[in-house]
């Protein structure tokens, strides 16, 4: 897994980007990333995973158009259901989605402790501006 390397070794080295290498480079030794890495490698490994979750989240996106157009039907409803429990009865999607939520729990208890070092929110900082309100 290789995110973000490229732009690393542009960036100058100073204390403060010391520092953030060495909180992402502690990140990834955690038990949460390394069980994520393996959770996603197995996902991109499993075809017919990636595929059931192609297959519900297109349904998913079929639903919510036809209950705006107020056209859905239960046979859509249905279908949908059957590839949500397809899903969360697929073990490597299991594994990929609960490895995910834990890696992020660790990544917003970090989020939270520099947030409060700053009193500011830290995370909120690298959403993009929109100009207005």
């Amino acid at each position: 897994m290789n995110h973000g390397t490229e732009r690393s070794a542009q960036v100058e080295t100073t204390p403060l980007t010391g520092a953030a290498k060495h909180l992402g480079q502690t990140i990834v030794h955690t038990a949460e990333y390394r069980a994520f890495a393996v959770a996603e490698e197995r996902y991109r490994a499993d075809r017919q995973a990636q595929d059931l979750l192609g297959q519900l989240q297109e349904s998913q996106r079929t639903l919510q158009l036809m209950r705006q157009l107020g056209s859905a039907s239960a046979e859509e409803t249905t279908r949908f259901e059957e590839l949500q429990q397809a899903v969360n009865g697929h073990q490597t999607l299991r594994s990929y989605f609960e490895a995910q939520e834990n890696l992020i729990a660790l990544l917003r208890e970090i989020n939270e402790f520099v947030s409060e070092r700053l009193n500011l929110d830290f995370a909120g900082l690298t959403k993009p501006t929109t100009g207005c309100c």
